[in-house]
């Protein structure tokens, strides 16, 4: 098996217990590096407790794989790709999706129609159980492009984290500076 990396968030190098999540979770957590899982694949496989085998935010990626989209027209955002590495405890999940799908999800599906504002800009999202779908990703980035780029974990699509830091530190919020700071410890890890 390859090299184990400590979450930063949950077990940083200095040992030290991050006290929010300490309280929520009671498991040593580590990222395996599992080496070259192929074309599209990411080397890193979701987080699991050393004792018990959980991971953290399993159930938000299991209602996504649920939904059965078809690969190519989704990516995970958000706080998605810090969570599925075990950085973040998710609230929600976010989706972007290309027209086509966001079409089918807004005629068929049941979803609830949501607005999100972003200092000038609006969003038309869909909602439901935790998941939000999204056809834009402000500040107008190409969705499509998002996608396409996007890296494999576990069957499903993720936002690279190089663009999920370029987005937090874009929006600037308190929330978002820190992730920005876990996000910096963590890419320089994998250099």
């Amino acid at each position: 098996m390859g090299n184990k990396f400590y979450i930063f968030h949950l077990i940083p190098r200095s040992g030290v217990l991050n006290p929010d999540l300490a309280a929520k979770v009671k498991h040593p957590f580590v990222a395996v590096s599992a080496g070259s899982r192929g074309a599209g694949e990411s080397s890193w496989e979701t987080p699991r407790c050393t004792a018990c085998g959980v991971f953290p935010n399993k159930e938000f990626f299991l209602k996504v794989k649920k939904l059965n989209l078809p690969i190519g027209e989704y990516a995970l955002f958000g706080s998605a790709p810090m969570g599925v590495r075990g950085l973040r405890e998710c609230r929600d999940i976010d989706i972007i999706v290309t027209n086509g799908l966001w079409k089918e999800f807004l005629d068929n599906f049941g979803w609830k129609l949501v607005k999100t504002q972003d200092k000038d800009k609006y969003s038309d999202g869909l909602e439901r159980d935790g998941i939000e779908l999204w056809k834009d990703w402000w500040p107008g980035w190409d969705v499509n492009k998002l996608i396409k780029e996007a890296e494999m974990i576990d069957g499903l699509p993720f936002v690279r984290l190089e663009k999920v830091l370029e987005w937090k530190k874009f929006i600037a919020k308190e929330k978002d500076l820190k992730d920005v700071e876990l996000l910096e410890k963590f890419l320089l890890t994998k250099k």
